[in-house]
């Protein structure tokens, strides 16, 4: 699961971390409209990257990679309130997360914790359906 978490950490990274409640907003809206985002990435080669390593750390699913993106909006508003909306502190934070994503996850809210266990399971059913089918070709 610490992979998955670690994706969301990643996408989280590449976008403009602002602490305002008006950018805050902004932000969260932008991370739940595949639309924006699309805009986003054919501006953006860091967040398209971003963006294409998602969907391959979830199997090519853009629904659970859609996902990623709303979990990133749920820990970006959570950053925001824990760091008194200081942007440093949130970016210190964020760097302290990929270092340790286990340390961080626990200090997630139990709603976030579950849609991250949510897409973790997906992902790993759909491999292991994939690798079973693999090892049953003659």
């Amino acid at each position: 699961m610490n992979k998955y978490f670690l994706q969301v950490l990643i996408l989280l990274s590449c976008f403009d971390v602002r602490a305002e409640d008006k950018a805050l907003k902004d932000t969260q809206a932008l991370l739940n409209d595949r639309n924006q985002l699309n805009q986003v990435f054919k501006e953006d080669a860091k967040a398209r990257d971003a963006d294409q390593f998602a969907l391959k750390a979830v199997g090519g699913d853009t629904q659970d990679r859609d996902q990623l993106y709303q979990i990133s909006s749920q820990i970006l508003e959570q950053l925001t309130k824990e760091n008194n909306q200081d942007p440093q502190k949130m970016q210190e934070q964020l760097l302290k997360a990929t270092q340790n994503p286990e340390q961080f996850y626990k200090k997630l809210n139990p709603e976030t914790q579950n849609k991250i266990k949510e897409v973790a399971g997906r992902v790993e059913q759909r491999r292991q359906v994939s690798s079973d089918h693999k090892k049953n070709k003659p």
